[in-house]
C-alpha cells in the first residue's frame, strides 16, 4: 500500500516471515497487526505497559528515535535495539524487525466448566420444520418450477399452515428445488408467520441456538438443541480485542480515535465467534446453516462494539450505554457476518445502565434474582476484568459496576496468566519450611499462574506472616525463595525453573501485589458501597451469590481472608459458575425468559460509583489485605 504521492514503508517482521508494505506515517504495531499477525498493544497504544516491544534488526533510519517517554519504559532496552512498537511511526524505506511469541495473542482455550448448564427448561421453540415430500414433475421447465410451487403450498396447507408467506431467502432457495424427481425437503418457519428458510431432506430434529457471552477477556459459546433445550457443547477463547486494549476504558479510547478502529474491533470479535461456532459444530457434528436463533450478552461496551454502534456516550459521564431502555434488540442474520443460518434471529439482552449490561442481567436471571425477597439482602458479584454486583433486599434493588482491571487474568502480573492448561490454581504454603505445594490446571507443568492461584498465594503469604497487610514482605525473614529485585521489589518463588513449562522461575512479587490490591480494593469498595447504601449490615446478607468464571475456582475462604469478599459465613456462600452464559441458554430455549430478562433490567437501579463522593476514601481503606 503507498500513499497519493507514491511513497511507502516496507515492514518485514521475522522471525514468520511476513511482510507487508504500508504507508509513511503508520504505526509499526498496527502495521505488524494487518500481515495477520495478532500483535498484543494492551494500553491501547498508549506506550506505557511495554508490552509490544519489538527488536530493530535493520531501517533503523526508517524510524524516528525513541521519545523520552518511551526510553523510560524500555528502561535501558533501547540501547539494545528494542523499541516499543505503539510508538513507532514508520518513514519512507524497509525497516525489519523481531517480535517474542509473548507478543502475540495467545488464543488457547479457557477451562470451561458445563455443569452449570443441567438446566430443566421446558423448550419454546420458535423455529417449526415442516417436512415435504415433492412428487414426480411433468412438463416443460416453466411448467415444472409452477407446480413446485404448488406442490409447496399444498404441502403447507396440509400441514396446517395455511396462509404462510416466503420470505426473500426462502424464495432464493425455491429455484434450487426444481429436480424432477421425488424427494424430501423441509420447510422452516418462525412461529408459523413466515416461511424462512428451505432445507434438503428432512432435518426437522436439527433446530440449534447459540448462547454467546461477549466478556471483556473471554468469549464463551454454547450450542444447544432447541428442541430438547439440551447442551450439545461449547468452546471458549480469549477475546481477540484485547489486543487493542485490555481494559474497557482503553477500548473505547482506542473506538473514539477512529471509526475505522471500530470496524476492526467488530471484526475481530466476529472472527472469534465463527471460529468457535465451527469448533462447537464439529464437535457436536451439526451443521452451521442450521443455527437459526443466537442470544448474546456481554457489558454495554461490548455489546456496542458486536452491533458496530460507536459507544462514544460510554465513555464520559454519566456513561450511559445505547440500550438503556431495558428492550431486548433483535438483529437479523442478513445483519451480521456470522456463521450461521442468513434467517437467524440474534436476541441482545437488554442493559441495566453505565457497565451493567445484558451479561449481568443474564446472571441475575439464572441465579433467581428476580424472584421475591421476603427477608435481609441477597448479594450477587459477577467478578471478571468489568465486575458487576447486584444488592436486592425487600426495599432495594440495586446494580453497580467496578472497573477491577484484568490482574486477576494474569494481566500486569509478571508470571500471571489466564485460565488454560498449566497455570497455577491452587496453592498451599507450609508456615514453617516456606515449600510450596501447587496445582495446575490439567496436571501440567506450570507455565504461569492463573487468578484463583493469586488469590491463595496472597491468603497464604499473609497466613504465614511473611507479609505486610500492605502488600510488602516483612523484612528479616531468612528463606530461599524470597530475593530482591530492583525492578519489582522483593519476590517469592512459587515454583523454580526445573519445575516449569517456561524454563524460569515463576514469582510473585511486590510489584504484582499492588496489581491485585488495586483490583481487590475496586471490588470491595463497590460491595460496601451498595450495602451502605442500602442501609444494610453484613450480618444481614442471606446469601452471597459468585458468579463467573473466574469464581467457579476460587476458594472462599482465602478470598475472604485477603479481603475481596465480605466476611461472610461460608455456608452463605453459592459458587456458580458462568451464570450469565447460563441465562443466555435460559432466553434461548424459552421466550417468556426474554420477557423475564426485560423486566429485571427494568426494575434494578443503577447506582453510579464515580459520583459518590465516599468512594476514594473507601477505596482506600480496603488497599489492604486485612480489609
Amino acid at each position: 500500500m503507498i500513499d497519493r504521492n507514491g511513497l511507502s514503508c516496507k515492514v518485514t517482521v521475522l522471525p514468520y516471515g511476513v511482510e507487508i508494505v504500508v504507508p509513511p506515517q503508520t504505526n509499526l504495531a498496527e502495521a505488524i497487526r494487518k500481515t495477520g499477525l495478532p500483535f498484543m498493544a494492551p494500553c491501547g497504544e498508549k506506550g506505557t505497559c511495554g508490552k509490544c516491544k519489538v527488536l530493530v534488526l535493520s531501517g533503523k533510519d526508517t524510524i524516528l528515535p525513541p521519545s523520552s517517554e518511551e526510553i523510560a519504559v524500555l528502561n535501558g532496552l533501547e540501547l539494545k535495539g528494542y523499541r516499543l512498537a505503539c510508538r513507532v511511526h514508520l518513514r519512507i524505506g524497509h525497516v525489519k524487525v523481531a517480535i517474542q511469541q509473548e507478543t502475540l495473542l495467545n488464543s488457547d482455550q479457557y477451562q470451561l466448566q458445563n455443569s452449570f448448564l443441567d438446566l430443566t427448561l421446558k423448550p419454546e421453540p420458535q423455529i417449526i420444520k415442516i417436512p415435504c415430500t415433492l412428487p414426480v414433475v411433468s412438463g416443460d421447465q416453466g411448467e415444472g418450477y409452477r407446480d413446485r410451487l404448488s406442490q409447496l403450498l399444498q404441502c403447507l396447507n396440509h400441514k396446517g399452515n395455511r396462509g404462510s408467506k416466503f420470505n426473500l431467502q426462502a424464495l432464493k432457495q425455491i429455484g434450487k428445488l426444481f429436480p424432477v424427481d421425488e424427494h424430501v425437503i423441509t420447510l422452516v418457519s418462525r412461529s408459523h408467520n413466515a416461511i424462512i428458510a428451505i432445507e434438503e431432506g428432512d432435518t426437522g430434529q436439527e433446530v440449534l441456538g447459540l448462547g454467546i457471552d461477549l466478556g471483556t477477556t473471554k468469549i464463551a459459546l454454547y450450542l444447544i438443541d432447541l428442541l430438547t433445550g439440551s447442551l450439545l457443547s461449547s468452546a471458549s477463547t480469549v477475546n481477540p480485542q484485547i489486543q487493542y486494549g485490555e481494559d474497557l476504558m482503553t477500548r473505547l479510547s482506542y473506538c473514539l480515535a477512529s471509526q475505522e478502529n471500530i470496524v476492526y474491533l467488530q471484526k475481530a470479535v466476529f472472527n472469534a465467534i465463527n471460529s468457535l461456532i465451527s469448533r462447537v459444530c464439529d464437535k457436536a457434528g451439526r451443521k452451521q446453516e442450521h443455527i437459526y436463533d443466537l442470544s448474546v450478552v456481554g457489558n454495554p461496551c461490548m455489546i456496542e462494539l458486536f452491533l458496530g454502534i460507536t459507544p462514544q456516550s460510554l465513555a464520559f459521564a454519566p456513561f450511559l450505554p445505547v440500550d438503556c431502555h431495558s428492550r431486548t434488540i433483535e438483529v437479523s442474520g442478513f445483519e451480521i457476518s456470522l456463521f450461521v443460518n442468513s434467517s437467524a434471529e440474534v436476541y441482545v439482552l437488554p442493559a441495566i445502565g453505565g457497565f451493567v449490561g445484558a451479561d449481568n442481567v443474564a446472571a441475575q436471571l439464572s441465579t433467581g434474582f428476580h424472584r421475591q425477597v421476603s427477608k435481609g439482602a441477597w448479594l450477587l458479584m459477577d467478578i471478571g476484568t468489568n465486575t458487576e454486583i447486584v444488592l436486592k433486599t425487600p426495599h432495594v434493588w440495586l446494580a453497580c459496576s467496578c472497573a477491577s482491571g484484568s490482574a486477576f487474568e494474569g494481566m500486569h502480573i509478571k508470571h500471571g496468566q489466564k485460565a488454560v492448561i498449566g497455570a497455577i490454581n491452587k496453592v498451599l504454603i507450609n508456615d514453617v519450611t516456606y515449600e510450596v505445594v501447587y496445582q495446575t490446571i490439567g496436571g501440567e507443568k506450570p507455565c504461569g499462574i492463573c487468578g484463583t492461584g493469586l488469590i491463595d498465594t496472597l491468603a497464604e503469604l499473609l497466613r504465614i506472616g511473611i507479609i505486610e497487610p500492605t502488600g510488602r514482605f516483612k523484612k528479616g525473614i531468612i528463606s530461599k525463595r524470597l530475593r530482591s529485585n530492583p525492578e519489582s521489589g522483593t519476590e517469592f518463588v512459587l515454583c523454580w525453573q526445573e519445575e516449569t513449562e517456561i524454563e524460569q522461575d515463576v514469582v510473585i512479587s511486590e510489584k504484582d501485589i499492588y496489581e491485585l490490591l488495586q483490583a481487590k480494593a475496586a471490588i470491595r469498595t463497590g460491595c460496601e458501597m451498595l450495602l451502605k447504601v442500602a442501609g444494610v449490615n453484613i450480618n444481614e446478607i442471606e446469601e452471597l451469590v459468585i458468579a463467573g468464571a473466574f469464581g467457579e475456582y476460587l476458594d472462599a475462604i482465602n478470598a475472604i481472608r485477603i479481603g475481596l469478599l465480605p466476611k461472610v459465613p461460608i455456608d452463605r456462600i453459592r459458587i456458580v459458575g458462568n451464570a450469565a452464559g447460563r441465562g443466555a441458554v435460559m432466553v434461548l430455549v424459552a421466550q417468556s425468559y426474554s420477557r423475564l430478562a426485560e423486566e429485571i433490567a427494568l426494575q434494578t437501579t443503577h447506582y453510579n460509583l464515580s459520583r459518590d463522593d465516599n468512594f476514594m476514601s473507601e477505596y482506600s481503606r480496603y488497599m489492604f489485605l486485612n480489609t
